[in-house]
């Protein structure tokens, strides 16, 4: 009976990792994100003096199309749900960017790395429907 019992709390556990894992898959796919803000180490920048219109769309079978720095480009994404983190590689980049999903809803995405300069940074997203 303990056994029925603990197989039953490991599924329950496991189908809600899944089914979050899921949401959050399916919010980033239902979106176009569009940066509003970023913060360097303790100094927040609102998008407009830097990246105005900068943003990302987030596809279904693991492709993207985004505007970065004004330049459109293509590249691949994946998210793990154990460690939620984004994954991302544009078209061209030697490497990959690996970035914490700290939150995600159907209107805002934060999402916190580590900048070329090796400083903490947190880039902020408003969600625009498809």
């Amino acid at each position: 009976m303990k056994h029925i019992l603990s197989l039953s709390l490991f599924l329950v556990i496991a189908i809600g990792a899944f089914a979050q894992s899921a949401s959050t898959t399916k919010s980033l796919c239902s979106r176009k994100w569009i940066t509003t803000e970023f913060q360097l180490g303790n100094q927040k920048f609102s998008a407009t003096d830097v990246l105005e219109n900068d943003g990302t769309m987030f596809l279904e079978g693991g492709t993207l199309t985004s505007v970065d720095n004004g330049v459109a480009t293509k590249g691949k994404w994946s998210f793990d749900e154990n460690s939620k983190v984004l994954t991302t590689q544009n078209e061209g980049d030697k490497e990959p960017s690996k970035m914490l999903v700290r939150s995600i809803s159907e209107s805002t995405l934060v999402l916190e790395t580590m900048s070329h300069e090796s400083q903490p940074m947190t880039i902020y997203f408003k969600g625009q429907k498809l």
